[in-house]
C-alpha cells in the first residue's frame, strides 16, 4: 500500500496551513469552538455519545481541518497520489490541540479514518529522519505488564493469558514471537532489552501524571510492588540506549480501562514525547477503551505489520474491527453497549505517532515466506475431508464389507460343523472369533480412531510450523505422507505375506486337518490372512506416523488444557487403540494358558476321587514303562495288574485327532481310559477335550509373554517423542509454577500488612488467589505421558489379566 503524503500545521496562533509536492496553502484561519469540541469528546470519553453526536464532532474537526484553499489543495493530491491514496501527517503545536479526537474527522459521508484511501497520522517534530528496518523471521514483541499494588488490579496473568490466546495464530504459524515480562519494573525492563532483538515493546498498565515534574508517565512496579513513575524521557533513554535495543521500533502502550471517574488517560502525553525524543513510532490510546477491546485491536494490528504492510494501513485496519463491533452491539443491544465492549465514536480512540516518511516502520518481506492467519478455505475443507486409506484395493473391499463377510464365516463354520465338514472344536471357534475380533479392531482403528485423532490435533490448534512453514499446508503434507506409508509396496506386502503364510499353517496343520486344495473356508482362511497382514503394516504405519509427527511440527502443549494431558489425549487413546488389538490376542491365549492349566488339574482330582487306586499309582507309570527303576515301588501285584495296559497306551505316541501328548497328559488320559467308561459328567468331559491341547501349554506361555511385551511396546514405544517433548518443556511449566507461587505470596503478604481497602477488593483479591492456586496446580504438576489415569488403567488392567 502506498500514500502521497499532505502535511497540515496546526499552529499555537490559531493558524492552520497544507503542503505537499503538488502546492502549499496558507497559512489560514483555524476555525473551531475548543469547548465545544472538548465536551463532545468528554461524552465520547465517557461512553455517553450516540452515533449522531460522533459526526457532529467529526464534522466540526473536518471543517476545521480543511477550509476551502486546504480542501481544493486535497482535491488535487487526490488526483495525483496512486489509487487515490493520501495520508494526512497532523503537526499539532499545542496541548489543546494534541488533547482533540483528530481522527474522527468526518466529511459527511464518512469517516476519514474509516477509509481505505485515507490516512491520518500525528507527526511530532523530531530531530532525525527514522529508517524502515529489515525483518528476518517473525517480529519479535515484548509485553511489559505493570499492575501495582496500590492502583486497582487488573491481573497480569490473566492479561497475559488473554493476549496469549488472540496471538496465539499468529504465533502458531511464525509471524510473531511474543515474550512477557509480569509484574515489570524498571530496572527488568531495563535486563530484558539489553538482550537486544526486539522489535516492539508492548506496555499494559496505568498513565498518570507526575505533578512534581509537571510530566506525563507509566506507571511501572517497584520491587515492593507499589508504582514506579517512568517519565517518556527516562523510558525513551531505556529503549534508545547504546547497544540496547537499536531493532527496537514500535511502542504500543496500552493504557488499561479505569473505573469510573478514576481520571483520564496521560498516555497520549507519554506517546508524543517518546516520537519528539527519536523513537520511530508509538501506538496508543487518547481516551480509555475496553481491555479486550484493545487486545482484539492490537492482534489485527501485529498481524498486519508482520505481513509487511505499513503502520497506518494496520491501524486502519485494527480500527475497522472496532467499529464492526460497535455496530454488531448496536443491533444486539439495547440501552447502550454492554460492559466490556466499544462504545459509538471509540474506535477513533486508537491514535498513531509517527515520523516514519512513508510509514513503513519495518520494511516489508516477501509475502511467499509468511503464512496467513487462516489456512485458505480450500486447503481447510481439504484437511477436514482427508481420507485415510490405502490403495490396495482388496483390503478396503473387505473392510467396506466386513460385516457380510463375518455373516458368511459364521454360516460356512456352522454348515461345516453341521455336515462334519469343519470339526467342532472349541480352540477353532474361539480363534476364529477373536480373529474377526481383532478386524473389526483394526478396522475401527484405520476408518475411525486414526481420522478422529489426527482431526482433533488439528482442531484443538496442537501443531506449531517450524521454520516460518505454512502450518496447513505443512499438515497437508503430512497427511498425504501418511497414506503414502500405509500403501508402502515394499513394507505392505511384508506384513501381507506373514499374514498369508500364518493363515495357510493354521489351515493345513493345526486345526483342519481334513486340508483340501481348493475349498470355502481355506479361502476364507486366506483372505482373513491377506487382511490381517495388511492391517498389521497400518498399525505399524501409525506407529511411524505419530512419531514423524513429534519430529516435524512443535507441540503446543498447556496444563491448563482440560484433558489433563495438555490437550494431548488424542495420542495418547490412539496408542491405546494400537495396543488394543495386541491386548485382545494376548488374552485369548491367557485364557488357554489358564483353562489348559484348570483342566489338568481337575482331572488329577477327579482320577483321585473317582479311582483312588490309579491315582496312587499314577507316579510310578512313567518311570516304570520307560525301563527305569522308580525311588519306591509299589506292591507288585497292584502295579503288575496294569501294567501292560498303560504301558501300551502310553506308548502310542498320536492319539486324540493326531496330537501329540506331554508324558503328564498321557498318563492321565490313560489312567481315566484304562479305569472304566470316558467320563459323563460335563465338567470332566470338558477338561477331557481340553486336555488334547495341553501339548501346546509350553508354546501358549511363550506366547502369551511375547504378546504382553509387543502390547507394551505398541503403546509405549511411538510416544517416546512425546514424553520426550514433554519432559523438555517440564523446566518452563515449573517456572511458570514459581513465578505464579511467587505472586500468591506477595497478595498474600499484600493481605496480611494492608488489607483489603473493601469488600470489592477482598473477594476481587481471593478470587485471583483461587485462581492462581488452580493454575499452580497443573503447572507444578505437569503431564509427562499423553494418556489419562483412564487408559492407564485399562492397559493396567489387561497387562493384569494377561499376567
Amino acid at each position: 500500500v502506498s500514500y502521497d503524503n499532505l502535511d497540515l500545521y496546526l499552529t499555537r496562533d490559531g493558524q492552520i496551513r497544507a503542503s505537499s509536492e503538488h502546492g502549499d496553502v496558507g497559512p489560514v484561519r483555524l476555525r473551531l469552538d475548543r469547548d465545544e469540541l472538548v465536551l463532545k469528546r468528554q461524552l465520547v470519553e465517557e461512553e455517553a455519545a450516540n452515533p449522531e453526536l460522533v459526526a457532529q464532532l467529526g464534522q466540526a474537526l473536518y471543517q476545521a481541518l480543511f477550509p476551502a484553499p486546504i480542501l481544493a489543495l486535497v482535491a488535487r493530491c487526490r488526483v495525483a497520489a496512486p489509487e487515490g491514496h493520501l495520508r494526512f501527517r497532523l503537526h499539532l503545536e499545542s496541548e489543546s490541540l494534541i488533547a482533540l479526537p483528530w481522527e474522527l474527522a468526518h466529511d459527511g459521508q464518512g469517516f476519514l479514518a474509516l477509509r481505505a484511501d485515507t490516512s491520518i497520522v500525528r507527526y511530532p517534530e523530531a530531530a532525525k529522519a527514522i529508517q524502515s528496518l529489515p525483518v528476518e523471521g517473525p517480529l519479535r514483541v515484548l509485553v511489559a505488564i505493570a499492575s501495582p499494588v496500590n492502583l486497582p488490579s487488573f491481573q497480569p496473568e490473566v492479561q497475559a493469558g488473554e493476549l496469549t490466546t488472540i496471538l496465539g495464530g499468529l504465533q502458531t504459524q511464525g509471524l510473531l514471537e511474543v515474550e512477557f515480562l509480569t509484574h515489570a519494573t524498571y530496572v527488568g525492563l531495563m535486563r530484558r532489552l539489553r538482550s537486544g532483538g526486539f522489535h516492539v515493546l508492548h506496555f499494559l498498565g496505568y498513565s498518570a501524571f507526575d505533578s512534581g515534574t509537571q510530566q506525563p508517565v507509566l506507571l511501572f512496579e517497584e520491587e515492593n510492588g507499589l508504582a514506579r513513575k517512568v517519565s517518556g524521557d527516562e523510558l525513551r533513554s531505556l529503549i534508545l540506549r547504546k547497544g540496547a535495543a537499536s531493532d527496537l521500533r514500535l511502542v504500543l502502550i496500552h493504557d488499561c480501562e479505569r473505573p469510573a471517574g478514576a481520571g483520564q488517560s496521560f498516555a497520549l502525553g507519554v506517546a508524543q514525547r517518546l516520537v519528539q525524543l527519536g523513537l520511530p513510532a508509538v501506538l496508543t490510546v487518547q481516551y480509555s477503551l475496553p481491555d479486550r477491546v484493545l487486545r482484539t485491536f492490537a492482534a489485527e494490528v501485529y498481524a498486519a505489520i508482520a505481513r509487511g504492510l505499513p503502520l497506518d494501513t494496520a491501524v486502519y485496519r485494527g480500527r475497522l474491527e472496532i467499529r464492526q463491533e460497535i455496530e454488531a452491539a448496536e443491533h444486539a443491544a439495547v440501552g447502550g453497549p454492554a460492559a466490556g465492549h466499544a462504545a459509538p465514536g471509540e474506535w477513533a480512540a486508537p491514535v498513531l505517532l509517527m515520523r516514519a516518511e512513508d510509514g513503513q516502520v519495518f520494511r516489508p518481506r516477501p509475502f511467499r515466506r509468511v503464512a496467513l492467519a487462516r489456512p485458505a478455505a480450500p486447503l481447510q475443507d481439504k484437511i477436514e475431508r482427508f481420507q485415510f486409506q490405502t490403495d490396495d484395493w482388496l483390503t478396503r473391499l473387505t473392510l467396506d464389507h466386513l460385516g457380510p463377510i463375518t455373516l458368511i464365516a459364521i454360516l460356512v463354520l456352522a454348515a461345516g460343523q453341521w455336515f462334519g465338514y469343519v470339526p467342532v472344536d472349541p480352540m477353532y471357534v474361539s480363534v476364529m472369533a477373536v480373529v474377526f475380533a481383532c478386524l473389526w479392531l483394526l478396522r475401527s482403528l484405520s476408518r475411525k480412531t486414526v481420522p478422529k485423532t489426527f482431526n482433533k490435533v488439528w482442531r484443538r490448534h496442537l501443531l506449531v510450523a517450524r521454520d516460518d512453514g505454512n502450518l496447513a499446508q505443512d499438515y497437508m503434507d503430512f497427511l498425504n505422507s501418511y497414506n503414502a506409508l500405509l500403501s508402502n509396496k515394499r513394507y505392505g506386502w511384508i506384513t501381507r505375506l506373514l499374514g498369508l503364510v500364518v493363515a495357510t499353517i493354521t489351515w493345513i496343520g493345526l486345526w483342519y486337518p481334513g486340508f483340501h486344495p481348493v475349498d470355502l473356508v481355506g479361502l476364507l482362511y486366506l483372505l482373513v490372512g491377506y487382511v490381517l497382514g495388511a492391517q498389521l503394516w497400518t498399525m505399524i504405519a501409525t506407529m511411524i506416523a505419530t512419531r514423524r509427527l513429534g519430529d516435524r511440527f512443535d507441540l503446543d502443549v498447556r496444563p491448563t488444557r482440560p484433558d489433563g494431558c495438555g490437550g494431548l489425549k488424542p495420542l495418547g487413546d490412539l496408542y491405546f487403540a494400537n495396543a488394543r488389538v495386541v491386548l485382545l490376542a494376548g488374552l485369548l491365549v491367557a485364557a488357554w494358558v489358564l483353562d489348559l492349566s484348570l483342566s489338568a488339574a481337575f482331572l488329577e482330582r477327579h482320577i483321585a476321587r473317582v479311582y483312588p487306586e490309579q491315582a496312587r499309582l499314577m507316579p510310578y507309570y512313567l518311570d516304570v514303562c520307560r525301563g527305569r527303576e522308580p525311588a519306591s515301588l509299589p506292591p507288585a501285584e497292584d502295579l503288575a495288574a496294569v501294567l501292560p495296559g498303560m504301558c501300551g497306551c502310553m506308548g502310542n505316541w498320536r492319539m486324540m485327532a493326531g496330537v501329540d501328548l506331554t508324558p503328564r497328559a498321557r498318563v492321565l488320559f490313560c489312567t481315566v481310559r484304562l479305569a472304566g467308561p470316558p467320563p459323563q459328567s460335563p465338567l470332566v468331559h470338558l477338561a477331557w477335550q481340553t486336555m488334547r491341547l495341553y501339548p501346546w501349554l509350553p508354546l501358549f506361555q511363550a506366547l502369551l509373554v511375547i504378546l504382553a511385551l509387543v502390547a507394551i511396546l505398541t503403546f509405549f514405544l511411538p510416544m517416546l517423542n512425546t514424553h520426550r517433548t514433554l519432559n523438555d518443556m517440564a523446566p518452563g511449566f515449573q517456572q511458570r509454577a514459581d513465578s505464579l507461587e511467587a505472586e500468591m505470596i506477595e497478595l498474600e503478604r499484600y493481605l496480611e500488612q494492608y488489607g483489603p481497602a473493601s469488600s470489592e477488593e477482598g473477594e476481587e483479591i481471593g478470587d485471583r488467589l483461587d485462581w492462581l492456586r488452580e493454575r499452580y496446580e497443573k503447572y507444578s504438576k505437569p503431564p509427562l505421558w499423553p494418556f489419562d489415569f483412564r487408559v492407564k488403567v485399562r492397559m493396567a488392567g489387561s497387562l493384569g489379566m494377561m499376567a
